[in-house]
């Protein structure tokens, strides 16, 4: 029998402030060491238009390398997942925030991109991503102005404060043969 591993991953609705509403993703911070097949099955089963597996970084500007998979193949690029992976880098505790206004890069199949983390004590309130320059883009930035993420996770835990609250939290774990 294959040996099993156990994954954290958390799912986020993102471009909402009602729970169970916005644009959901999945991310598994902590991807390192899946395989490519392994990628595309674990996004197959969450079968949301976009999951995230997060790496460390092979460029050392960068703070995460992100992979993005949709349920039939990886992508280059998408916007709401980088905003929904770093509300939950952020809330996991994973950035290290510098003030109002923290800038960091992200690494992704394009290169690299920034994403500006806007909080206020420690709490995230919003996300700026600037993204590919493309024709069918009328501006460099997405701007998460009022959205809200909504954590699922176990177990029970306080809600979060501002843009980050949880709704049925939950640690959700997928197991991978």
């Amino acid at each position: 029998m294959a040996e099993q591993r156990r994954l954290q991953f958390y799912q986020a609705d993102v471009f909402t402030d009602e729970p169970f509403g916005g644009n959901p993703v999945a991310v598994f911070p902590d991807a390192d060491g899946l395989t490519d097949v392994e990628l595309q099955q674990i996004a197959r089963e969450m079968n949301l238009s976009e999951t995230v597996f997060v790496f460390p970084p092979t460029d050392k500007a960068a703070v995460v390398k992100m992979r993005i998979f949709t349920p039939t193949q990886e992508i280059p690029f998408a916007g709401h997942p980088v905003i929904g992976t770093f509300f939950v880098l952020g809330m996991l505790k994973r950035l290290t925030l510098k003030g109002p206004v923290t800038r960091v890069l992200q690494e992704c199949n394009l290169g690299l991109f920034p994403v500006d983390i806007h909080a206020r004590d420690g709490v995230i309130e919003r996300v700026v991503m600037s993204q590919p320059n493309r024709p069918d883009c009328r501006s460099s930035s997405c701007r998460c102005e009022r959205s809200r993420l909504f954590v699922r996770s176990f177990p029970m835990s306080p809600p979060l404060r501002n843009s980050l609250s949880s709704t049925v939290p939950m640690v959700s774990w997928c197991s991978v043969q």
